[in-house]
């Protein structure tokens, strides 16, 4: 039997009461060492998605798993999972292992 590293079931996403949901039942199984890509148009959900694995967006139904323990309602900061999207902006003046080292070093303690 597959052990999962991050599933998801039953998301759903939306941004306002107009324009229907980003995210609509959405369930994904990502395998441990398994590596998968989101691709989709602009606005399509993809990191409005990544955001709600990683606890820095709430969904506004559906659970999500990490090893096999619910992280639904743990705070992004316990569930020790790193974001960074394509956008430099965060630190522009600081290199790719600069960047990665400062949020190593700077990781909130229990």
């Amino acid at each position: 039997m597959s052990k999962f590293a991050v599933e998801t079931s039953g998301l759903y996403k939306s941004f306002d009461n107009t324009s229907g949901f980003v995210l609509e039942d959405l369930n994904m199984k990502v395998r441990e060492g398994e590596f998968v890509s989101i691709v989709g148009a602009s606005g399509c959900g993809k990191s409005t998605l990544l955001r709600i694995i990683a606890g820095l967006e709430p969904a506004h139904q559906g659970r999500i798993w990490y090893d096999g323990q619910e992280m639904t309602r743990v705070a992004a900061h316990r569930r020790q999972i790193g974001l960074m999207f394509q956008d430099h902006a965060l630190f522009p003046h600081l290199t790719v292992a600069q960047t990665v080292a400062y949020g190593i070093a700077h990781q909130p303690r229990d």
